[in-house]
């Protein structure tokens, strides 16, 4: 429920977004943006989406399984926020460097450079495709706190280890 909450409050951002570029009159139909959007409509939820989605995230999903980390739930919404650091910091009550710390843990356990906006295109395209409950298991990830990396970004092992550590404080 939550990932479908997520895809559709993404989709509201992008209506929104849409409205503000195009003037009311604009029509998908006589663009032919229609026909675009009925054919990746065929697509969701697509096995091989899904699969390929699967298939890249796997050393993450297992990173995650083994140490208890939520990087996964991380790399989705950096993504949805279309590489926004300061948003993904906000959306998870993380502090900036956190969020950057984990992006690093993900480049280096996928091997992916989140960072390149091709790679973070392919990935906003394959999650938006996907069946809603392959994003339900990914989102499932934050429901696991991953202190552990916010406190090596907060000063290393020895760092303070109460409620928050890591995390801006409101």
């Amino acid at each position: 429920m939550y990932g479908e909450t997520c895809v559709a409050s993404l989709g509201s951002v992008h209506k929104k977004r849409r409205e503000a570029v195009c003037p009311q009159w604009y029509d998908v139909e006589v663009t032919g943006l229609q026909t675009l959007q009925d054919a990746l409509a065929q697509l969701r939820g697509h096995a091989a989406v899904d699969v390929g989605l699967r298939e890249a995230l796997a050393p993450l999903l297992a990173y995650d399984d083994e140490r208890g980390t939520d990087l996964a739930h991380t790399l989705v919404v950096f993504v949805q926020l279309g590489g926004n650091i300061a948003g993904t910091a906000e959306t998870l009550f993380l502090h900036r460097n956190s969020v950057a710390y984990r992006l690093q843990r993900i480049e280096e356990v996928c091997r992916l450079d989140v960072r390149n906006p091709d790679v973070r295109r392919l990935l906003t395209t394959a999650l938006s495709l996907a069946d809603p409950r392959l994003l339900q298991e990914l989102e499932s990830e934050r429901e696991t706190p991953s202190s552990a990396d916010d406190r090596a970004v907060a000063g290393g092992p020895g760092a303070a280890t109460g409620a928050g550590a890591g995390r801006e404080q409101g």
